[in-house]
């Protein structure tokens, strides 16, 4: 059986660094969605997956990787942190954002039985 559920990712940086680096859900979405599959997710992670580039200088491919969630995932840092992540909002021009108002992108949880799951990135919410 496969499950499919909309939700909301912000783009995250650390403190340390004014570079987004990862995507932030909210952490009633961890509690609710993510919570119940935990066991599968601590061995598996999910794949993130972003819309093909449409420009002509690039791949028309979609991007998509996996990645590892980390304990901290589970306790107070509810970010999907990766290079990759940072990269792609860079080429979305989205890098840099008014203090505490980050660029959030609409995206869907897709749970096929057993297999992994993904996190569709398929676009930047309106504000």
């Amino acid at each position: 059986m496969s499950e499919s559920q909309e939700i909301t990712l912000t783009a995250w940086s650390n403190s340390t660094s004014d570079k987004p680096n990862g995507f932030r859900i909210e952490k009633p979405d961890r509690d609710c969605l993510f919570k119940r599959l935990k066991r599968r997710l601590s061995r598996k992670g999910v794949i993130i997956e972003f819309p093909p580039d449409k420009s002509p200088h690039s791949s028309v491919e979609a991007l998509r990787f996996s990645l590892p969630l980390t304990s901290s995932f589970w306790r107070d840092c509810y970010e999907f942190r990766s290079c990759e992540i940072g990269t792609w909002i860079k080429k979305q021009r989205d890098a840099s954002w008014p203090y505490r108002k980050p660029p959030k992108y609409t995206a869907k949880m897709l749970t096929t039985g057993n297999g992994p799951i993904k996190i569709k990135v398929l676009r930047k919410k309106k504000t």
